[in-house]
């Protein structure tokens, strides 16, 4: 009895409070899987075969906008990556990223163009905390080159911050080919289904519950928990206290 007053509060249909008991909400809350991506495996998930490239790479101090936006000591290192990723040859996502070097000081030492930056960070690094912004950019003459897009065109545009124990880990900004789609889905995940439908008894529900599964895209090997954002919320979030994740 105590596990599934358990599984039902971690759920969202009950809420239990110490010296309080325990109540029924009237509204469960909910929650998401959120999944930090590896290019490589979302493009290979899509049946094309994974290119990368590295444009440029240069140490050099943060600039005042990154500092500010990471919380860096003024002139504080940083390496500066841009590199495509491609799909099937075709161009998929250029990634423009800045590396703090105080937290990250073995980034000096890996070679960018054989590694990509997204997979290095991922396998050495966790993280603590994420913000994460989405918008939409019209292309530059960098991006137009490196997109094979049209000057202007609108795209897609992800930029993330991680931070570990309170230090900045990475910035990135990353820019899709022109017509990408990001597509989430939202199931109730599998363990809740006995849960639920004792919830459905309690509150005396007629509905029929079909059993399911999380699932986000697109995929990658960590992932952090977020709370679902309601109808015509500003896409943009910020997650904190997790437990250590990696960063990428």
């Amino acid at each position: 009895m105590n596990r599934a007053l358990r599984e039902l509060a971690d759920d969202g249909y009950l809420e239990r409070r110490r010296k309080a008991g325990t109540r029924v909400r009237p509204a469960p809350s909910r929650s998401a899987r959120f999944e930090i991506p590896l290019t490589r495996a979302e493009v290979e998930g899509r049946g094309a075969r994974y290119g990368y490239a590295l444009f440029s790479r240069a140490e050099r101090a943060a600039p005042a906008w990154l500092s500010a936006r990471l919380g860096l000591a003024e002139g504080a290192s940083v390496l500066h990556l841009a590199c495509l990723h491609t799909a099937d040859g075709a161009p998929f996502q250029h990634e423009e990223r800045w590396i703090a070097l105080d937290a990250l000081p073995a980034a000096r030492r890996v070679d960018f163009a054989a590694a990509t930056p997204n997979e290095w960070l991922v396998a050495t690094v966790p993280y603590s905390d994420v913000e994460i912004g989405f918008t939409a950019v019209a292309a530059d003459a960098a991006l137009t080159s490196a997109l094979r897009c049209g000057e202007g065109d609108p795209l897609f545009e992800v930029e993330r911050a991680t931070w570990f124990g309170g230090r900045a880990v990475t910035f990135v900004r990353l820019t899709y080919h022109r017509g990408y789609r990001m597509t989430t889905r939202y199931q109730t995940p599998s363990r809740s289904d006995r849960a639920a439908r004792a919830y459905a008894a309690t509150i005396g529900s007629r509905a029929t519950w079909r059993p399911s599964r999380t699932r986000c895209r697109p995929p990658d090997q960590t992932s952090a928990i977020m709370p679902s954002l309601p109808a015509n919320t500003k896409v943009s979030s910020a997650v904190s206290g997790l437990a250590p994740a990696r960063s990428g």
